[in-house]
């Protein structure tokens, strides 16, 4: 019956059906997304809700792999776009904010795999302006973005359930990176390898996923959530003890790349949780951390002080 249906159906509208059923099959994200625009000047605010519907549409019903994920396998973000500038009524200046999450086996506890904010990016939006998903070539920086972050966020919680398990996406990510065109990244030079000091960006996001130098940190991620938190409901001692271990790891990478954005957004995201978890073990477990801590991230050595005390 449904094929003799579709045998009656214009060839636009079987074009339109499958790619219906594209969009509908295999998701990986269930994603919260928020636009904060208080200050417009020129923008329509409520072409600044479609662009919420759409960016929400896109990260919710678009594949980014060939994975069938049940709905409680998907992988939870938030996204918060903050309008700093409307330049004109469709041009924007924004921070985005990309927060995920990763549940915690025994527990109903959900732990931030990645907190990370891209600042100042530029981009045009018109009313109803569709973002498109290809990692193959360029469209437009909005979509880029997207996707970028989309296989930013699947390569991180890969990582946190398998060693390495991250590495396709990172890959797809950076081939994101690589398809932005000379006259794009010469304008947003978070797109280009930088020319002067310039730690946080697109480009050393990823440049610093493969980097050697940083390859441990990724170790630690895996160690840290799938040895360290998924254990911690049964058997907290091992779990803690591994989660110190993650840490060291983090160490040696601060040791010989100092500075870098990996490590800076493995305390980004980690900062909060290591105070809540660390101050349950021993005075020595807690000053080893203490003391890790304050090396990897010295601008918030004072928000450490409670893992220095008795």
């Amino acid at each position: 019956m449904i094929i003799q249906n579709i045998k009656h159906l214009s060839i636009a509208c079987i074009a339109l059906l499958l790619m219906i059923t594209n969009t509908l099959v295999g998701q990986e994200f269930r994603a919260q997304v928020k636009i904060s625009a208080p200050n417009l000047q020129n923008a329509d605010p409520k072409s600044l809700e479609r662009l919420e519907a759409q960016i929400s549409d896109f990260y919710n019903n678009t594949s980014f792999t060939s994975l069938d994920l049940d709905d409680e396998e998907k992988i939870e973000f938030n996204l918060t776009v903050f309008i700093k500038e409307d330049l004109s009524p469709t041009s924007f200046k924004a921070d985005f904010l990309y927060q995920s999450l990763r549940p915690v086996y025994g527990s109903d506890y959900t732990t931030q795999v990645m907190n990370t904010i891209d600042k100042d990016f530029t981009f045009t939006y018109t009313d109803l302006q569709p973002i498109q998903m290809n990692s193959d070539s360029y469209t437009d920086p909005l979509s880029s973005l997207c996707t970028f972050y989309a296989y930013v966020i699947l390569g991180y919680d890969f990582d946190s359930f398998s060693e390495f398990g991250g590495d396709d996406y990172f890959r797809i990510a950076q081939n994101v990176v690589l398809n932005v065109p000379q006259s794009v990244s010469g304008a947003d030079g978070a797109w280009a390898s930088p020319n002067s000091i310039n730690t946080r960006s697109r480009y050393v996001l990823i440049d610093d996923v493969f980097n050697p130098k940083a390859r441990e940190l990724r170790k630690a991620s895996y160690i840290y959530h799938l040895k360290g938190l998924d254990v911690m409901s049964s058997e907290p001692e091992k779990g803690l003890i591994m989660i110190l271990n993650s840490l060291g790891l983090a160490e040696n990478v601060e040791d010989i790349y100092p500075n870098s954005m990996a490590i800076q957004m493995f305390t980004d995201a980690k900062i909060n949780e290591i105070l809540e978890i660390i101050p349950g073990g021993a005075m020595g477990q807690k000053k080893k951390a203490y003391n890790i801590m304050v090396k990897i991230d010295p601008y918030r050595t004072k928000q450490y002080e409670p893992l220095n005390k008795l």
